[in-house]
């Protein structure tokens, strides 16, 4: 895509399919690339990765035509994609009903600026009303001034300091599951 703005007509946003994994792992080892140029808060361990060797096995496994244990949309400019949003769902207890934790969002480099991952938040959005789903959550690094000015855009109410997010993975996954008890 060059420097033009993309035109809303020409913009399809989908939901993914499992042939779509190869387009996937390209866009999650884009996107692993990307986080480790943002720049650390003091104090933040250095959480990047490198996705495995067999990720695209993995998300044929694990996705759309596999587990379903993710799901994703894909949005498309004159056909050809450019970015992607993967989700999941996650039950609140509270509100009784599924709700949605997007893990991941991107768009190609040569084709932001256009609205296309606002395009895949509404399609995202819609999906979850049209499903019952009566919430969408997700996580933006404070430093990453790419993404929060986007998200704040979004809604401006969702950055909410009396949240806090905790992740247990690696070493303290394993010290909370040898916890005695």
């Amino acid at each position: 895509m060059t420097d033009e703005k993309a035109s809303l007509t020409n913009v399809n946003v989908r939901l993914a399919v499992g042939k779509d994994s190869t387009l996937l792992a390209g866009y999650l080892r884009a996107l692993a690339e990307e986080e480790r140029s943002v720049e650390l808060a003091e104090g933040e361990a250095d959480e990047s990765i490198a996705p495995p060797d067999d990720l695209v096995q993995r998300l044929e496994q694990h996705g759309p035509a596999g587990d379903s244990y993710f799901q994703a949309v894909i949005v498309e400019v004159d056909g050809s994609p450019k970015g992607m949003a993967m989700f999941s769902l996650a039950y609140d207890g509270l509100l009784a009903a599924p709700c949605v934790f997007m893990r991941h969002i991107f768009v190609e480099k040569e084709a932001r600026r256009n609205k296309l991952g606002t395009a895949m938040m509404v399609a995202l959005a819609r999906l979850c009303l049209n499903q019952g789903w009566p919430r969408i959550d997700w996580q933006v690094r404070r430093l990453d001034f790419n993404a929060r000015p986007f998200f704040d855009g979004l809604c401006a109410d969702g950055f909410k300091l009396h949240r806090l997010c905790y992740r247990a993975d690696g070493q303290a996954l394993a010290s909370i599951a040898n916890l005695p008890v």
